[in-house]
């Protein structure tokens, strides 16, 4: 595992943290994800429940918290001074995730490696960070809709399936209502301890 957390520390501070992420080509985006009551609990607290416009990183309230469900956006914001998720926008559409495509999602019940097939920039109201609760035909299209959105980078070599689970890192861009998404497929699954 590229990361060892103390899980039951991470949880004594707040049970509503679900995981860890790592981004390997921008390693200043290493946090806990956590999971509200809805997905404005988590916009104005930190990931231990403090007050901060800086908020933290947090996953959809609708989604399975041990990141299982098809499509699980994660938010975070795009600070001026380039913490949490603005690293992502910075580099959207330079060769940073041609490079190096993973991101890793660490959980108490395993490590889950997804690589970025597509990056692109959509409106707020965009469905491209809606949920899939279940699999079938209309998530396999989702997902390559988001594939062909990708007008910083795409990775037309990605295979998607309908049991496919995929993430999108969704993040404001400066001065607009619109937002950085970044979206990565499960390539491969490790147990605690391997």
């Amino acid at each position: 595992m590229p990361l060892s957390i103390d899980w039951a520390g991470l949880t004594a501070v707040n049970p509503d943290i679900t995981g860890w992420i790592l981004v390997e080509a921008l390693p200043q985006v290493s946090f806990p994800v956590v999971q509200g009551p809805d997905d404005a609990y988590y916009v104005n607290r930190t990931y231990d429940g403090q007050t901060s416009g800086s908020g933290c990183i947090f996953m959809s309230c609708l989604c399975s918290r041990d990141f299982s469900s098809p499509h699980t956006p994660i938010y975070g914001h795009n600070m001026n001074n380039g913490t949490m998720f603005s690293p992502l926008y910075t580099h959207r559409a330079d060769d940073t995730f041609r490079r190096n495509p993973y991101i890793w999602i660490l959980t108490p019940q395993g490590a889950y490696c997804y690589k970025v097939f597509s990056v692109f920039e959509t409106a707020r109201s965009s469905d491209a960070f809606a949920v899939f609760l279940t699999r079938g035909r209309a998530f396999l299209e989702h997902a390559y809709g988001l594939m062909a959105r990708g007008q910083f980078y795409r990775d037309t070599e990605v295979l998607l399936t309908e049991e496919s689970r995929i993430i999108s890192l969704v993040s404001c861009v400066p001065s607009t209502y619109n937002r950085t998404v970044i979206s990565a497929v499960c390539v491969s699954a490790r147990q605690p301890g391997e």
